[in-house]
């Protein structure tokens, strides 16, 4: 009996450590990383999956979507974009990567490449 007792508070206390180091540690795509310089992300962007328009353009303080003539506001905190949608609702997505030409973005397991239509004033 005090085998079977001692084994499993052993098997809780070992799930219990497992489920807490889960928790801690954030996988490495979405580690906060350097501050993303806002006039960096202003243009007009494109998706090589949506050839036929522009997939949005980001102005100094929102998100403009011709396909659905609709705009938002956005944030920035570190390498994350906060989108503040209509209904009240904020999206998140991880800036991987921005450039003069390419914006990658990060969200729900999915990285999406887009490409600058002019170029950024100096």
């Amino acid at each position: 009996m005090k085998t079977k007792i001692l084994a499993a508070l052993t098997c809780i206390t070992l799930i219990g450590i497992t489920v807490c180091n889960a928790q801690q540690t954030r996988p490495a795509a979405l580690s906060v990383r350097e501050k993303i310089n806002r006039s960096a992300l202003i243009g007009i962007w494109w998706s090589s999956e949506m050839p036929q328009s522009a997939a949005f353009e980001i102005k100094d303080s929102s998100f403009y979507y011709p396909d659905s003539f609709s705009e938002s506001r956005y944030s920035l905190r570190g390498d994350t974009l906060f989108m503040h949608l209509e209904d009240g609702t904020v999206s998140t997505t991880i800036i991987r990567k921005v450039t003069a030409d390419t914006l990658i973005l990060f969200s729900w397991d999915i990285e999406q490449i887009y490409t600058r239509s002019e170029p950024q004033p100096d």
